[in-house]
């Protein structure tokens, strides 16, 4: 068969889906998650350090990285639009095997492909360096799908296709094994395809089983050269550990495997689309929530139109499913895509609801949950016209679900740029072999390895070594457990992947970053113990920290990528607060007081919402302290106090420490009493 023309409104209808639901916010994302120790490995290893980055899991996947990064580099736009391209590209081929598979059907393939290209389940497109491979190796997959299916179709053709598709299946098998499981649903399209013909069952599955064999030896090469050829440096990543559990304990282990397997494909058709509709969404204060529905609306009425004037050039009836045996069909197949799609996922025990970035291993599911929907619309013999009302409406829901969850990823870009800004302004230099640590993870979207991937960017200056400079390290885990431990000297020591990390304790650097309590970042001291805002776990920790590994001038040619952290924000409230707390670290109190009178003279106070913190007044405390401006000292000591009655005895040690340097302590002991100090 041929496409006509007219099909080719589909893949333009799917582009116009991909940037309604991923494209318009694309100027305001940047990198998350697994896309920093991509590019930090580009920075300091170049091209042949993928090879080595992947050779614990994945060593053949280099070579994505190696073809696209020299293309893309590190701009955030390029890798959003790759991304978003391959998967625009993934669904237009899942449309065409569909339509070579089942030619008469091309109205309600149209309706699958829709689904699939927005279906909500995977909530991480935007992660879109590290998620470019997922989606490369599914347009593979696709690619493979069609051309055999193409292949059957085609009898001349059928060996060129073949190769074609054998070749795509084993270099995406090898890549990346998410989609391994979907090759074993080729038996079943070689299926509907023999029963188009005559003959008897077991002829059908000599057809079956001779167009499947190609395919069948790549895939037994795939899974001998993985499980048996491939020597990993340490232990196996991805092992089928709940296979294992269920040859030792066949009861326990099956009915763990069944209740995965329950758990997901209930997620994957009623919470999914039921966040889309989410009460807690509705906003009608939020302007962008607003518009995520205004779009929303707009995508249903589009799609509404688009899938009706397609209809109608198909010439197919507008009428239910005469031949319901098809719907039944689709049905079943695309139970089997999402079964076999997610099953090595439940292998490794393993499942889509469980954890922060798990819904990746649902994108092998997405074909065959779209194909179950529109399958189950054909049972029910519900007409056309209601086909595509049910399927715009869907189609809605899950465009506004992806704008809102754009605009996370772009609040998650700005908090990014934040940080990393305001830690260069406070540290324009931190001394190589440098642990930062925190009490958790302080940026949403990324990990301690992204986050520590982002500050090697910065200020790292090695190049083709796998020893980092620089880590950042949670102390709520594991080091709260270990903290006695690095108080007495014990090393600090951490690896990802082919990195490595090691320090002694003393080269630390503790900061607090909380943006929903505090302003502005804070590299903290000992002096902070009695902070009211800190953790006890942080407390413990501020021994260790040692501004003496902050240097005021930066290293020759180390300043932040703007491609990768954006321009350098205009200089606000946390700006004057980071190099007041640099020029206080040098005890350079004429700096110090001169950023406060700037900042106050540009309306920054406890009482402006943007600068309202009161720690971060301190280091102007101690400057106009010891510059012998008492009365500011004193005003902004009792501004602070009355913004935070906790801050009491923060402020008293500081008094403390005050009146024993500075020469006017008579002044000191005044504002001492003024806080109530010696009461």
């Amino acid at each position: 068969m041929r496409i006509d023309k007219r099909d080719w409104k589909v893949p333009a209808g799917l582009l116009g889906l991909c940037i309604f639901s991923f494209g318009l916010l694309i100027p305001s994302l940047g990198f998350y998650w697994d896309d920093w120790p991509v590019l930090l490995t580009r920075h300091i290893q170049g091209l042949a350090g993928y090879w080595t980055f992947y050779q614990h899991d994945r060593p053949v996947s280099a070579w994505t990285y190696v073809v696209t990064i020299p293309l893309l580099g590190d701009n955030p736009i390029a890798w959003q639009l790759f991304t978003l391209a391959l998967r625009w590209l993934t669904a237009v081929i899942f449309w065409f095997c569909l339509i070579l598979l089942w030619p008469g059907r091309r109205r309600e393939m149209a309706l699958a492909a829709s689904l699939f290209v927005i279906y909500p389940v995977f909530t991480q497109q935007f992660i879109s360096v590290a998620y470019s491979q997922h989606w490369i190796c599914y347009l593979l997959f696709a690619i493979s799908l069609a051309a055999m299916v193409k292949g059957w179709r085609s009898p001349r053709w059928y060996w060129p296709l073949t190769t074609v598709g054998v070749s795509t299946a084993l270099l995406g098998l090898m890549t990346m094994e998410y989609f391994a499981g979907l090759e074993l649903v080729r038996p079943l399209l070689l299926w509907i395809l023999a029963s188009e013909g005559e003959g008897n069952t077991r002829k059908k599955l000599k057809i079956v089983l001779r167009h499947w064999l190609p395919y069948l030896v790549g895939l037994v090469v795939f899974f001998t050269w993985r499980f048996f050829l491939l020597n990993f440096p340490g232990e196996a990543a991805n092992s089928p550990f709940l296979l294992y559990e269920m040859l030792r304990n066949p009861v326990s282990g099956g009915v763990h495997f069944l209740q995965l397997a329950l758990q997901d494909f209930v997620y994957l058709f009623l919470p999914a689309w039921a966040k889309t509709v989410s009460p807690t969404e509705i906003d009608l204060t939020n302007r962008f929530a607003l518009f995520s529905w205004a779009m929303a609306i707009l995508a249903i009425t589009g799609s509404y139109f688009f899938l009706r004037w397609y209809g109608r050039s198909t010439g197919e009836q507008d009428s239910p499913s005469s031949t319901p045996g098809w719907a039944w069909t689709a049905v079943l197949l695309g139970i089997s895509m999402i079964l076999l799609g997610i099953l090595p996922v439940w292998l490794t025990d393993r499942q889509v609801i469980v954890g922060m970035y798990s819904d990746r291993f649902a994108l092998p599911a997405m074909m065959g949950t779209s194909l179950v929907i529109v399958g189950l619309l054909g049972v029910f013999e519900i007409t056309w016209k209601k086909q595509i009302l049910l399927v715009s409406l869907l189609v809605g829901l899950a465009v506004g679900q992806h704008l809102r969850i754009a605009n996370d990823f772009r609040w998650a870009r700005i908090q990014q740029e934040r940080f990393y800004w305001q830690l260069y302004w406070r540290a324009p230099w931190i001394e190589p072999k440098t642990a930062i640590m925190a009490y958790a993870e302080i940026l949403p979207k990324m990990g301690l390895y992204s986050t520590a991937s982002g500050i090697n960017l910065i200020y790292a200056g090695q190049k083709d070594s796998s020893a980092l400079d620089y880590w950042f390290f949670s102390i709520s885990r594991p080091f709260s457990y270990r903290m006695a431990e690095l108080l007495h000297g014990s090393k600090i020591k951490n690896t990802f992947r082919n990195y490595t990390f090691e320090t002694n304790p003393n080269n630390s650097l503790v900061v607090f970053y909380e943006p929903d309590k505090a302003d502005c970042l804070r590299v903290l001291t000992q002096a902070d113990g009695l902070d009211p805002a800190l953790q006890a776990e942080v407390v413990r920790a501020l021994p260790i920290t040692n501004l003496a590994r902050i240097r005021p001038q930066p290293a020759p040619g180390r300043f932040p990528s703007e491609n990768i952290f954006g321009p350098e924000p205009d200089h606000g409230w946390c700006y004057f607060f980071e190099k007041a707390d640099l020029a206080r670290q040098l005890q350079d109190w004429q700096q110090v007081a001169a950023l406060g009178d700037q900042a106050r003279e540009k309306g920054f106070s406890l009482a402006n919402g943007q600068s309202n913190t009161p720690q971060e007044w301190l280091p102007f405390i101690e400057g106009y302290a010891h510059t012998g401006r008492w009365q500011d000292a004193g005003e902004l000591s009792q501004s602070a106090l009355e913004k935070e009655p906790k801050m009491g005895p923060r402020l008293c040690e500081l008094w403390d420490d005050l009146s024993a340097r500075v020469s006017n302590n008579e002044e000191a002991n005044r504002i001492q009493g003024v806080l109530h100090c010696k009461e």
